[in-house]
């Protein structure tokens, strides 16, 4: 009860722009990618089977790729000493040219950073952020805010970063 989660509502809203949206990325330039790395699908880094804000947005982030018929890579995140439970099978695979980083920036690794485009979903409280957060956006080609708050600090914050609004509502059941 009380969790933030994109809801069915605005799932069927985001999901066609979640098609055309990573549809359009593929108009990029990915000649320089190894052949390790594949066109056409996400990979979503986060913290997946854990119970607390952030890894429900990441599960609900899943369940609106998946809706799309978009490929998904799913990895975890792992935190010592929290509880995890089953929602998803992960993998470690990151073998797609897209990256959604649904965790905050100050737990950035940047190993899979290169030749991918890079997305952070992001969430803070306050109405500055702490420098070490700035200095990190600069790995990253987007950041997706899931509230008209984290919209105007990231703006005002990241001047140069493209912010892309995300809407999410409190689901009570």
């Amino acid at each position: 009860p009380g969790i933030t989660n994109i809801t069915n509502d605005v799932k069927y809203q985001m999901n066609p722009f979640v098609k055309d949206y990573f549809k359009s990325r593929r108009l990029l330039d990915f000649s320089n990618l190894n052949k390790e790395v594949t066109p056409g699908g996400v990979n979503l880094i986060g913290y997946i089977n854990y119970e607390f804000g952030l890894a429900q947005t990441s599960r609900s982030l899943i369940e609106s790729l998946q809706h799309a018929n978009i490929p998904l890579n799913i990895i975890e995140k792992v935190l010592n000493n929290k509880k995890r439970n089953n929602y998803y099978s992960t993998s470690s695979k990151f073998n797609f040219d897209i990256n959604i980083h649904s965790y905050n920036p100050n737990d950035t690794n940047l190993k899979y950073h290169k030749n991918r485009y890079n997305i952070g979903v992001w969430f803070f409280e306050l109405e500055s952020l702490p420098d070490d957060w700035k200095s990190v956006s600069d790995n990253f080609d987007e950041i997706w805010a899931c509230t008209s708050f984290l919209e105007g600090v990231f703006r005002k914050e990241l001047p140069n970063k493209k912010i892309d609004r995300k809407s999410t509502r409190l689901n009570s059941s």
